[in-house]
Parts: structure tokens; C-alpha cells; sequence
């Protein structure tokens, strides 16, 4: 990733553009007497690239043993106009206010010279991927830094989400994800392909976003799942990956993964120079990898929506979609976030257990004590549910699936996103999956997303409609796949489980009863009579089962 730049420090704007380097990047004084709480990292930067087209913007530098950067940068400089970056001698940091500027830095400059410059003035966001300085890594988690340089508007978003312009061709800007597409994938689990239309068109009854995979263990639900998350990275794209394929080629903002299944192949990290925005979340209770994730997805909800918002009115953030999900759960009230200690805390509401810090998040801070509780969050441990007595809570498997789920998703979904999920109700009481699948179709609807569920769950199954449900069928290494011949959106989990999982192959009493009865009297009279003299006594499930025995009977 590295590429070929000149990184300096000049006078004025005026001669960072004079200077005959290219590409370049110049860092240049801001006099600005604005302040953070008494700092001042404020710098210009000026980049150009081959073809000398300028982006000028601004840069929020900090040096260290300085409070003002424009101090720290004439110091440098003395008596030129022009230095090296080098010249300013001591350990800075920086971090461009704006995630779309370093998309704007990689265009005007190209990739690795971008990659290289941001490494060169310590950019927090190549520093947290890279993880190999840490007395840098230490300026950045500083209280000076989250309140010189994390106040502007943006800032943390840059932090979180600047990354994903880290590729050779600019991520796709999608305003709308739906729109249907086949894909076709080689699998181990059979010997022929697998392919499935999903249709994502709009249908003016069913405003729902999701598609459904359903099968049993062993039908390659999962390894579908992954094959479409390799399908859409630059080596598939570019043609080297023909196993994996879109038609069209569809165009998605992010991808985002939520896997309850345990050892799962989903990869857990993929650089955004494979051209693809990529987010892993393991939601299973038993995963302690997801700590971090669930904390640093609330700490990005307390910084800001990103622009999205879940109502018309605006009123709705992700912060408050988790507390409305929180809520119906009875865990909202009790959230407390893990913080280091200090002496003589200033932070207020901070409850102490076992020595532990914690703050509750339900409880509003003024600005400057909005930021300083971000940089005091102890990444070392998870969120906990304090009870009425101030004692840590045990979460139920379910409970603590449904709060990552919850957070994690709210925080993460763009607009235009391509959400997967593995078997989401894993560990979940029925209730939660449907509270679960209601958050899912609320956010997809806000983003306008899409996503693909792979289930064993009837409950998930009657959350979508038939033709957005595929039933994955593996018989001596050929998969079948087909869509229900039922309309499966709000069915019965007992109807659902007869006709797409199988059940029909059961030999129920009342099955036999009913297919008996059907035979002798059913046919004779007719389904209508049948419906008109005992439709009261039989539920639609028993009317179902009836009328295709009499339809069959009458076939052969």
C-alpha cells in the first residue's frame, strides 16, 4: 500500500501549492484564534496530486508538549518557508475532521501515496489499523486528543469510518440497495450449483426487505453466506474468483455479518482495498471477541447519527433505536459502560462496584463531558446490566445476543447496506426473534438495505413473504433449492413448519385422521361443503391439509 509522496510543512497555502514536489502534501498554520476547551490542533492541508489538481482542508493536527498547533508549526518552519514534516522533532498526531476527506485524499493523490502520507503525519485512523506505534496509539487515546481534536462535528465518525476509502477506486455511493439479482455459487456440499434469484423489488403489500434461507444441517446455508461475502471483493469483481457469481452485479454500500454459529467461515476482518466496506459481528453469548465491538458501537452512537434516523420527523438516532429496542428488553435503564478509574472523578452519576467503574447510559452529559467519558471507556471489559441493588446482572444467553445484536446493527448499517445473518436465533427465545426481525425490517426501511437471513426458526420464516424464501433441499449431493408454495408473511409456525420444514413427512395422528376423513367424506362432498358445514370445527391449518388431499386424490 505504500506509494511515493512529499510530506511538508509550508508558510501559506500559496507556497505549499509553489512547491514543484509531486504528489505532495503540505501541512500549513491555522491562525484561527478558535479553541476546544483551550486547545488549538488546528492546521490547513494541502494535497496535490500528478495532475496537480488541489484539495485544500482542514486537519486537526496535535503535537506533542504543544496546546497550539500553529505554535508548534512556525517553530518548525523558523526561518523558511518551506520544511520537512520532520523538522517539527517531537511525536504528533492527526485525523482528518471528515471521513469523505480521505476519500477526497486518495482520489487526488492516488492510494499509496495517501497511505503513506496519513502514516507519515500519524493519522489515527491508518495508526488503529496498522497497531505498530504505540506511544502514538497513546496520544490518540489522551484526554487532549478527544477534546482538541474528537469535538468537531464528524470527527469520530472519521475515526471509526475513514477507513473505507482506503482502496484504489472510491466506494459506491447507494441510495438504495434493493434490487434483485441471481446468484451462483460452487459449493463442497454438492456436486452441482447452487443459484438463487432474490427479489428485492418493491411490493405494495409486503414492505420488507429480507430474504430467507432455510434447510437443514448440512445444506450449505452457511457456506452461501460466505460465498456471497467473497463474491463481492476485488478479486472476484476484477473476474478471479468464477465460482462466485452476480447477475447483475449488484452495488451495495457495506456489508455487514452477524453470526451466531460458533467457528463460523465468515472472515473476520477484510481491508477496504479490496473494494468492499466489511464489518463482522459475532453475536453468539459465548463470543468475548464482540466486547469491543458492542462498546466501540455505542461510543460511535454518542458521537453522532451519521445522518441517519429511523422516523420522518428526525427524532429517532441510533442511540434512541437502541433504547427503544433496550427497553421492551428491561435492560435500557440498567446499561452501565466500563470506565477507568479516577481520583476525585468529575464524571457524575459514575457508580463503583468491586473497585470497577461504570457509567450509566441512560443519563446525558453536557459536551465537554460527553467526550471526556469516550476517551475514559476501559476497551478491557463489556457493557454490564447493573440491577436494582447496583450488583452486575448475568444475561441470559438470549438477553445478551439480542443487546450486540441490537447495538451492533443499529450502529453499523449505512444507507444502501447488505446485511447476512447466520442463524440469528441462536440462544433467542421466540419473542426476541420477533422483536429481533422488527429492528431488522426498521432499519433496512430507514437505510434502505437489504438482507439475507439463513434460518432454522419458523418464527423468522412467517416475517417474510414467499417469494423472498428459498428452501435449500441437499439430496445425495444435490441441492435443490425452491420457494413455498404457501404464503409464508404472518403463517402459523405450526403451518410454516408442515410446509416448508418438512413436517408433512411426519406421520401425525391428526394428519392421518384428517387425510382419512378427507378421503372418504371430504372428496364425496367437496372442499366448498367442507368449509361451509365445518370450517368452525377446523383450523385453516386442518382446511389446508384437507383440500390437498382431496386435490391430489382427484389428480391420480
Amino acid at each position: 500500500m505504500d506509494g511515493q509522496v512529499t510530506v511538508v510543512i509550508a508558510r501559506t497555502k500559496e507556497l505549499a501549492i509553489a512547491h514543484p514536489a509531486r504528489p505532495l502534501v503540505a501541512v500549513v498554520p491555522n491562525h484561527d484564534n478558535w479553541n476546544d476547551f483551550g486547545r488549538h490542533f488546528f492546521a490547513y492541508v494541502v494535497a496535490i496530486g500528478p495532475d496537480s489538481h488541489v484539495m485544500d482542508a482542514n486537519i486537526r493536527l496535535m503535537v506533542e508538549g504543544f496546546q497550539s498547533t500553529a505554535a508548534a508549526l512556525v517553530a518548525a518552519l523558523g526561518e523558511n518557508d518551506v520544511v520537512s514534516i520532520e523538522a517539527i522533532g517531537g511525536a504528533f498526531v492527526s485525523l482528518l475532521p471528515d471521513a469523505e476527506l480521505y476519500g477526497e485524499l486518495v482520489s487526488r493523490i492516488g492510494f499509496g501515496s495517501a497511505i503513506s502520507a496519513l502514516r507519515i503525519l500519524g493519522d489515527a485512523v491508518v495508526l488503529k489499523i496498522e497497531e505498530t506505534n504505540n506511544h502514538l496509539l497513546e496520544l490518540v487515546g489522551s484526554e487532549d486528543f478527544h477534546l482538541g481534536v474528537l469535538r468537531a462535528q464528524g470527527s469520530y465518525a472519521a475515526l471509526q469510518r475513514g477507513a473505507r476509502y482506503f482502496r484504489d477506486t472510491p466506494p459506491p455511493a447507494v441510495e438504495d440497495a434493493a434490487q434483485s439479482f441471481t446468484f451462483s455459487s460452487t459449493l463442497p456440499s454438492a456436486d452441482n450449483e447452487y443459484s438463487i434469484s432474490f427479489d428485492f423489488e418493491e411490493d405494495l403489500i409486503f414492505h420488507d426487505r429480507t430474504a430467507v434461507l432455510i434447510g437443514k444441517n448440512g445444506t450449505g446455508k452457511t457456506q452461501l453466506l460466505n460465498s456471497i461475502v467473497a463474491g463481492l471483493t476485488a478479486e472476484a469483481t476484477d473476474g478471479g474468483a468464477t465460482q462466485n457469481l452476480f447477475s447483475p452485479i449488484i452495488s451495495v454500500s457495506r456489508v455487514l455479518v452477524f453470526s451466531s454459529v460458533p467457528q463460523d467461515p465468515f472472515p473476520k476482518r477484510i481491508g477496504a482495498w479490496h473494494r468492499i466496506d466489511y464489518e463482522y459481528f459475532p453475536i453468539s453469548a459465548h463470543d468475548s471477541s464482540s466486547v469491543d465491538g458492542t462498546l466501540a458501537a455505542l461510543a460511535g452512537c454518542l458521537r453522532g447519527n451519521r445522518g441517519v434516523y429511523f422516523d420522518e420527523e428526525g427524532e429517532i438516532g441510533r442511540l434512541e433505536l437502541i433504547q427503544l429496542a433496550l427497553k421492551s428488553l428491561g435492560l435500557w435503564h440498567h446499561l452501565h459502560l466500563p470506565i477507568t478509574a479516577k481520583q476525585n472523578d468529575d464524571l457524575p452519576h459514575v457508580a463503583v462496584v468491586n473497585g470497577l467503574s461504570f457509567f450509566p447510559i441512560r443519563r446525558h452529559l453536557n459536551e465537554k463531558r460527553s467526550l471526556l467519558l469516550i476517551q475514559r471507556l476501559d476497551w478491557s471489559r463489556p457493557v454490564v446490566v447493573l440491577d436494582d441493588h447496583g450488583e452486575p446482572r448475568r444475561l441470559s444467553s438470549g438477553e445478551m445476543a439480542m443487546l450486540r445484536l441490537a447495538i451492533q446493527m443499529t450502529s453499523a448499517i449505512e444507507p444502501g447496506s447488505l446485511l447476512l445473518l447466520d442463524e440469528p436465533e441462536n440462544h433467542l427465545h421466540p419473542n426476541y426473534v420477533s422483536q429481533a426481525m422488527n429492528l431488522l425490517h426498521e432499519v433496512l426501511i430507514a437505510t434502505k438495505s437489504i438482507a439475507i437471513v439463513a434460518t432454522h426458526s419458523a418464527y423468522i420464516v412467517r416475517e417474510a413473504p414467499r417469494q423472498r424464501v428459498h428452501i435449500l433441499t441437499l439430496e445425495d449431493r444435490e441441492i435443490t433449492i425452491a420457494s413455498p408454495r404457501m404464503q409464508t408473511f404472518g403463517a402459523s409456525v405450526d403451518t410454516i413448519s408442515q410446509f416448508v420444514f418438512g413436517d408433512t413427512n411426519v406421520d401425525h395422528r391428526y394428519q392421518r385422521a384428517l387425510e382419512k376423513w378427507a378421503l372418504e367424506t371430504g372428496r364425496e362432498i367437496g372442499i366448498d361443503r367442507v368449509i361451509s358445514d365445518f370450517g368452525e370445527d377446523l383450523n385453516p391449518e386442518s382446511l389446508s391439509l384437507i383440500a390437498s388431499t382431496i386435490r391430489n386424490a382427484d389428480e391420480e
